[in-house]
């Protein structure tokens, strides 16, 4: 079955999988042959670099919608593992080893997480391109009027400002609503401008004030991602609309210098400062509402107190350090060294993960960040990713690392399926697809991913049995687009 869904891909989807296994066997054999961790890492970086500009470029020229979950997880790969895994080289150039939290990982260590997380790429690379979709599997498009999403927009915002909503809801349902108000503008610019009654002059001028209201809010998210992903939307627009090279590439270096000299400053001091004070399970809407944080944000003096705590990086070695998912690998393969694989132990949270909070308001939590954080010797209120790979191969090894991403991937390709490949035909399929885009950068730990995706299933399954069984109205058929 494996084999006949490879078969059936395009092209171009059946080069990205054989690039990218070339990879892995040239990092594989650049370990054996140089038994140098610098080497392997210098090499995978470039290599990384190279396969994905490659799969991005091929993403971009075989899918109407332009922006895919792949070509999102090769962005995520980009970063972390091929410029961050150039920029930690270099750096095990200078000391035998990089810090992780407290602990030092020394260079045979990192170069194992290196492998340990190669393997996992590959793995959730291969079930995403088996399992993803050819065809919209719903053939219909829901009609929305642009004041009606406006008004979507508004109740989007007041549930941002609900200190309430994580209690009641619980995390994966409050994270899911949450995001509907950049889900609305991203809608606006994936759907038809025909169907919404405006020209594009005017779906500029909406989705740009529509993103600087979300931005400002999501900076209280205290996210690096989160602020980064509500300029999605009106990133997609300046592709979808063709602008000129120089505009797009200036967009780019903005958000580069935006990252590096606000919100990485101002999210790194800030979480120090104000999270351990929280009370709330809502960032945004208490934080939002705190005059000391607002006038803080309005201060600027946060950059200097990130400079004086670290003052041998800038923000962009800081921010290459912080994506290198091999060092919290790295350092669970030393644990596996010493005291052998968990088999399961760690991740029994997934047995009582899917019980709602609110049928279960003393539910333990469902995420292993807090445990991961004071079993590596820390005490305070932060987590700390052990990453997918990592939890994956502490229970079951390099076999658990390839059998457990694989399947990931393939779940996430279920998603990707129910969206379609033209999900800007329905608000609730460009809400799911961007859930799935949002999946492809979160990798903090295999049991709270699988988690996850499968409350989508049943939260998304629900939204679609009542759309087609209650709300038949404003739908109209279409052809599907064929893949």
């Amino acid at each position: 079955m494996i084999f006949q869904s490879i078969k059936n891909l395009k092209k171009l989807q059946k080069r990205s999988l054989l690039y990218h296994i070339i990879v892995l066997a040239a990092i594989i054999l650049s370990s054996i042959i140089f038994e140098d961790p610098i080497a392997t890492l210098s090499i995978g970086g470039i290599l990384y670099t190279v396969l994905s500009i490659v799969v991005m470029f091929f993403e971009k020229k075989e899918n109407e919608i332009i922006i895919t979950p792949v070509s999102i997880f090769f962005l995520y790969i980009f970063f972390s593992y091929g410029l961050a895994a150039i920029f930690i080289a270099s750096e095990l150039t200078q000391q035998a080893f990089i810090e992780f939290v407290n602990q030092l990982v020394y260079d045979k260590s990192v170069e194992m997480g290196f492998l340990i997380n190669s393997t996992g790429l590959l793995f959730m690379h291969l079930g995403l391109q088996i399992f993803r979709p050819r065809k919209n599997i719903f053939t219909a498009k829901h009609k929305n009027s642009i004041s009606k999403l406006l008004f979507y927009f508004f109740i989007g915002i007041l549930f941002l400002l609900n200190p309430l909503i994580g209690f009641y809801l619980g995390s994966f349902f409050s994270s899911a609503i949450v995001w509907l108000p950049t889900i609305i503008i991203l809608y606006i610019v994936l759907t038809d401008r025909a169907s919404l009654n405006i020209t594009i002059i005017q779906q500029k001028v909406i989705v740009v004030g529509l993103t600087v209201v979300v931005l400002a809010l999501q900076v209280f998210s205290l996210s690096k991602l989160n602020i980064l992903l509500s300029l999605l939307p009106a990133i997609w627009l300046l592709i979808k609309e063709g602008e000129k090279i120089w505009k797009t590439v200036v967009t780019f270096i903005f958000i580069m210098l935006f990252y590096a000299y606000f919100i990485y400053p101002f999210v790194s001091s800030a979480r120090q400062i104000f999270v351990p004070t929280l009370i709330s399970n809502n960032m945004i809407a208490e934080l939002s509402g705190s005059q000391e944080v607002r006038s803080y944000l309005l201060k600027g003096d946060y950059a200097d107190d990130v400079r004086k705590a670290n003052p041998k990086q800038n923000a962009f070695e800081a921010f290459l350090y912080r994506m290198f998912d091999s060092a919290p690998s790295g350092y669970i393969s030393d644990e596996v060294e010493r005291r052998g694989f968990t088999y399961g132990a760690t991740m029994d949270y997934v047995l009582y993960g899917f019980i709602p909070r609110v049928l279960w308001p003393d539910k333990p939590t469902t995420s292993r960040g807090g445990w991961f954080t004071r079993y590596i010797g820390v005490q305070f209120s932060s987590a700390t990713a052990m990453t997918s790979f990592g939890e994956l191969y502490w229970n079951f090894g390099f076999i658990g690392v390839a059998v457990g991403m694989f399947i990931i991937g393939l779940l996430y390709a279920g998603l990707w399926r129910l969206a379609g490949i033209n999900p800007q035909n329905s608000l609730l399929t460009v809400w799911l697809y961007f859930v799935v885009l949002y999946g492809m950068m979160m990798h903090s730990e295999a049991g709270s991913v699988f988690i996850s995706i499968i409350q989508s299933y049943i939260f998304f399954g629900a939204l679609f049995f009542i759309r087609s069984s209650l709300l038949r109205k404003n739908i109209v058929k279409y052809s599907p687009v064929s893949g």
